[in-house]
């Protein structure tokens, strides 16, 4: 997972899904925005292996043949993405649980689905819709929360962990008789049986 490429693609899945501009889609610790009476909070709730972790060797030409093969440690991950919905129009159809409701079905559009795998990411499921309204200034603000599940993939290379790569492997042999006496050359490697 990258999360450099990951974040921004996720922000506009988040627009697409709730209708709400990218602009206004952040990352909770990003700074916030003067948005127009609607704001997506994303934030990343946890993430947990799935299987365990391996190791694969790449072959790449190196001037030192020591260091031709490079590990890589790859896995398979479970991520979790809450996505926060706030709305300060409390009219139904516009409000916090419309859009958060919407977006919930729009999770399995075809779109919806590309958008994540294109950033290697795919869909498991996700739960219910918690109301999370709060009250400023004397008046609430409609929010929603709802968590999302999430197929991904790590990998790390380990450029300092590159080992050898042997490209040929020559073996010699003789073969002699139990007493050590020498073997007919017809039968010996690469002989033929009479």
């Amino acid at each position: 997972m990258d999360p450099a490429t990951i974040e921004p693609g996720l922000r506009a899945w988040a627009a697409a899904l709730t209708g709400v501009p990218a602009a206004f889609c952040l990352w909770e610790n990003a700074p916030r925005v003067q948005h127009r009476g609607q704001l997506v909070l994303l934030r990343w709730v946890s993430e947990v292996g799935v299987g365990e972790d391996e190791t694969l060797y790449t072959y790449a030409a190196n001037a030192d043949p020591l260091l031709e093969m490079t590990p890589t440690v790859s896995g398979n991950r479970l991520v979790v993405v809450q996505i926060d919905i706030e709305v300060h129009d409390q009219r139904p159809g516009t409000n916090a649980h419309a859009l958060a409701s919407r977006a919930r079905t729009r999770l399995q559009w075809p779109s919806s689905l590309a958008a994540l795998a294109a950033l290697d990411l795919a869909m498991v499921g996700t739960e219910q819709i918690v109301v999370t309204d709060y009250e400023v200034e004397g008046h609430f603000v409609s929010r929603r929360t709802m968590d999302v599940r999430l197929n991904a993939s790590s990998r790390e290379a380990d450029s300092a962990g590159a080992v050898p790569y042997i490209a040929t492997v020559t073996t010699t042999a003789a073969i002699t008789h139990p007493d050590g006496s020498a073997v007919d050359p017809d039968i010996a490697p690469g002989g033929i049986l009479p």
